[in-house]
């Protein structure tokens, strides 16, 4: 799967950053959704935060992933726009 796929993939996999805290979702989900290692999903993961379309926050053990609207609907414009 290519970084675009897999960025879609978790960004619609994602809740909406206005959801709780809760609604999120743990690396672990990702990982029994796509059947891929804990290693592929983390670095997808890393990059995606690094890119600023996911946000992470730890909760105890787990760390809790959910979508960054506010870069997404940007990003989506620009794609409109044309590269």
């Amino acid at each position: 799967m290519r970084l675009p796929q897999v960025a879609a993939c978790a960004t619609r996999a994602l809740p909406r950053a206005e959801d709780a805290v809760s609604s999120g979702r743990a690396r672990g989900n990702f990982e029994s959704a796509s059947g891929l290692s804990q290693s592929t999903v983390s670095a997808h993961l890393s990059l995606l935060q690094q890119a600023g379309l996911v946000t992470a926050v730890k909760i105890g053990r787990r760390v809790v992933f959910k979508r960054n609207e506010v870069v997404i609907r940007a990003f989506i414009a620009q794609m409109d726009k044309g590269l």
